[in-house]
């Protein structure tokens, strides 16, 4: 499962979860001209999360919306994921938010 973040393609500009089926591993994908700030911006915009440092907070809330009309199997095997991503220290004090690193497409 990965965020794909983009910006002007077609007019079209923000956040799509992509590959929602596969929780094996999780990640932002920054499309070509989305630097650093853009990527902030366009997370903070469709209110998916924020960047912090060299990594993508991404919303567990926000993440559960787009993941609504999966299957149940879907849905448990996310909240695996969550319980993984908390044992490695990787999601907020709050559980309210979930680490995930970027990739930065060339342009």
């Amino acid at each position: 499962m990965h965020v794909e973040v983009s910006a002007g393609e077609w007019g079209v500009s923000g956040c799509v979860l992509r590959d929602g089926e596969d929780m094996s591993r999780f990640h932002v994908v920054s499309c070509a001209g989305v630097n650093d700030r853009a990527l902030d911006a366009l997370l903070r915009g469709d209110q998916a999360g924020l960047l912090e440092d060299e990594h993508a907070m991404i919303r567990v809330d926000w993440l559960r919306a787009q993941l609504a009309s999966q299957r149940i199997q879907q849905i448990a095997a996310f909240e695996s994921m969550l319980r993984y991503a908390a044992s490695r220290g990787w999601l907020s004090e709050d559980g309210g938010l979930v680490r995930a690193h970027v990739v930065f497409e060339a342009g």
